[in-house]
């Protein structure tokens, strides 16, 4: 494999500031060639850092014939329409998550995708947490035997919460989220656990509040703030999704599977992994330094998505991979209207 592709970051926030940039200028297959932000400033600032081409517009950033891909980090609202016009204009993309707003949005991006030939990689980066794929691991090699069910959990303290620890009362009056945390973090885990699991969500039941977020005026925000989803899989395993924005522990990040002949624990204490077994014994795994939320080391998710697009290989995060999760979503919110068990796919 030889050379790099030239990227171009699309949405300049919190999440390219503490993630996608830092990788992008770190990576040995990126040439980070330049920003584009609405509020130019926020562009600017990134320029000023890691250098690059300030753009003031989309349309520029796609007609530039130096620009071999984009890295979608704006809003969910906004994911499938810049995705589609970036591989229509013959761009590569990786799309932050989740993939849309909706699985029709999602089916578009991936009509596009085929049509253009490009690469479609949605960022899941928590399939590379060193945890998760000793877990993984773990799981496929059958060391807890038949597995029956599982809990995670993941939150922190809400995104008002900028890079710099400044609380900013007026973040839910601009942020565009169409959904609320199950969407923004329960994603995560959704993928996460398909992954894990290697198997698909049949149906769900949410249970969702919203309890203490509000917009500046101090009227609640439109969407929920915590959530509890229940799972069951294709392959009969049942579990429990549990997020939220309500937690200032900054370790709200545990995954336990239980299977016929063991138990997976993540982040437990000072281990990645703990297994275990039937017979009482217990295997520790120390997979590295277990850093918070946006702290180094970050994974390596921009390396592997310029890898596969230099080599030509399967994306990490696939397109209809991403068109699962938002099925399962958008399952969820519909349990949560009619209170009952709602099949996925189902529209």
């Amino acid at each position: 494999m030889e050379g790099k592709i030239s990227m171009v970051i699309v949405g300049c926030g919190d999440v390219a500031k503490k993630r996608h940039a830092p990788l992008c200028d770190a990576s040995p297959y990126v040439d980070l060639y330049g920003f584009y932000n609405r509020t130019r400033t926020k562009a600017e600032a990134l320029a000023k850092q890691y250098g690059g081409k300030v753009y003031d517009s989309l349309e520029e950033v796609l007609a530039d014939e130096n620009v071999d891909a984009i890295l979608v980090a704006t809003s969910e609202g906004s994911h499938w329409e810049i995705s589609v016009k970036g591989l229509e204009a013959g761009k590569h993309v990786l799309c932050e998550k989740p993939m849309a707003s909706n699985p029709e949005q999602c089916r578009r991006m991936i009509e596009a995708e085929r049509k253009s030939g490009k690469k479609l990689m949605i960022n899941h980066n928590q399939r590379l947490y060193t945890p998760h794929m000793k877990a993984k691991e773990l799981i496929q090699s059958g060391a807890i035997g038949k597995v029956l069910f599982f809990r995670t959990e993941y939150g922190f303290r809400g995104h008002e919460t900028n890079a710099e620890g400044v609380i900013n009362k007026g973040h839910y009056d601009r942020v565009n989220h169409v959904h609320g945390v199950l969407s923004q973090v329960g994603s995560h885990r959704i993928d996460l656990m398909t992954y894990m699991l290697e198997d698909e969500v049949e149906e769900v039941f949410l249970s969702a509040n919203t309890l203490a977020k509000t917009m500046s005026d101090g009227s609640p925000i439109p969407y929920e703030d915590q959530a509890v989803m229940n799972v069951r899989y294709k392959n009969g395993v049942v579990g429990t999704v549990e997020v939220s924005w309500l937690d200032f522990s900054d370790n709200a990040r545990k995954t336990i599977v239980y299977g016929t002949e063991g138990t997976i624990e993540t982040y437990a204490g000072q281990y990645g992994v703990v297994l275990h077994k039937r017979n009482g014994e217990r295997v520790y795994y120390d997979t590295g330094r277990l850093p918070g939320h946006y702290e180094p080391p970050l994974t390596k998710i921009v390396d592997i998505f310029a890898k596969c697009v230099l080599e030509d290989t399967r994306p990490l995060c696939t397109s209809r991979e991403g068109l699962h999760c938002l099925e399962v979503i958008n399952a969820a919110y519909k349990s949560l209207e009619t209170k009952t068990w709602t099949k996925v796919g189902e529209e």
